[in-house]
């Protein structure tokens, strides 16, 4: 990997840092770090006029950006100030405003294949009067409407377009009756609320179609990997992540790079997405891993129906003896 062109270049903007330009590397976590080695991204602070301070945040080690913020003060504690931030594939990620470190006016976010994810107007960080947002494929994914004092309605939908839940927003929390659906446009559950509490006995649809009081109380169970050899995830990864063919990891080094994906209402693995990508064949090698292992999840469950799940998994390649 040739990572020591640009750690010098910006070893360089390190020796020229003063009250106006502020540089810093970050590990995965976003925390100032000494070591050029272990960090994951950049950090260039430059004061602008009497505005306050832009930052640019670049990805390790490819160096392109991360996000664009503005901030009121020299600890990069305050946004104010529109911000962008990418994806590590060049698209965008979101682009919005803050005022006083809280979101105002129209913010959009985007999928790591480009697709809009979410639309939402928002006052002091919180949605003002519409949010709507998509799956990956385009389909809808929720739709939230409220007027000033946050009363409204709420509709969510599954990644093939069946819908999957509807209710009542009082103040911006749940309120009254909600009811829940399969993947199938089924009716699974009818929950009570109140202030966001659930308020008396789940009904549960039983297999009969018809609608009874549960004990259930759990807010749901997680996707499970069920691998034929009883193999948990992280032993499956274990015995099959390597080291690209042509490529190891040199000096005793370990090399981390962390992944985002989703697995379905139905149980498949999508939007696989690289975090802080090291190097091409790494991450296709991350990817391929991935991927093959899709076979075993089974779906996560919530209000007696599967959902989708998602994932978030750190990845180590470990040198290796030549």
């Amino acid at each position: 990997m040739r990572i020591a062109t640009l750690v010098a270049l910006l070893l360089t903007c390190i020796i020229g840092t003063s009250q106006t330009n502020l540089t810093s590397f970050l590990n995965e976590e976003r925390r100032v770090i000494d070591s050029s080695h272990l960090a994951r991204y950049f950090s260039e602070a430059i004061l602008v006029g009497d505005s306050g301070w832009r930052e640019t945040v670049y990805f390790l080690p490819q160096g392109t950006i991360e996000s664009i913020s503005y901030y009121t003060d020299r600890q990069l504690a305050v946004k104010n100030g529109e911000q962008i931030s990418y994806h590590s594939n060049g698209y965008l990620r979101s682009i919005g405003t803050f005022i006083g470190n809280k979101k105002n006016g129209i913010w959009l976010t985007y999928h790591y294949n480009g697709q809009l994810k979410d639309s939402a107007v928002y006052r002091n960080d919180t949605i003002a009067s519409v949010k709507v947002s998509w799956h990956s494929n385009n389909q809808q994914r929720d739709s939230i409407s409220v007027d000033a004092n946050g009363n409204g309605l709420q509709m969510s939908w599954f990644r093939n377009g069946a819908p999957a839940s509807a209710g009542r927003l009082k103040n911006h929390q749940k309120w009254g009756k909600w009811q829940y659906l399969d993947n199938n446009g089924k009716l699974a559950a009818i929950i009570q609320y109140a202030d966001d509490n659930e308020v008396g006995k789940r009904l549960y649809t039983n297999a009969n179609g018809e609608l009874v009081p549960t004990n259930d109380k759990e807010v749901g169970q997680p996707a499970v990997f069920e691998h034929p050899k009883k193999w948990s995830y992280l032993t499956y990864l274990k015995n099959t992540l390597k080291n690209p063919d042509g490529y190891y990891v040199k000096e005793n080094a370990i090399a981390q790079l962390t992944v985002l994906f989703a697995v379905t209402d139905e149980g498949e693995v999508v939007d696989i997405e690289i975090v802080n990508p090291i190097h091409p064949a790494y991450d296709a090698e991350v990817k391929k891993v991935i991927q093959q292992g899709g076979q075993y999840w089974r779906p996560a469950k919530q209000y007696n129906r599967t959902v989708p799940y998602l994932m978030k998994q750190s990845f180590s390649f470990i040198s290796e003896e030549e």
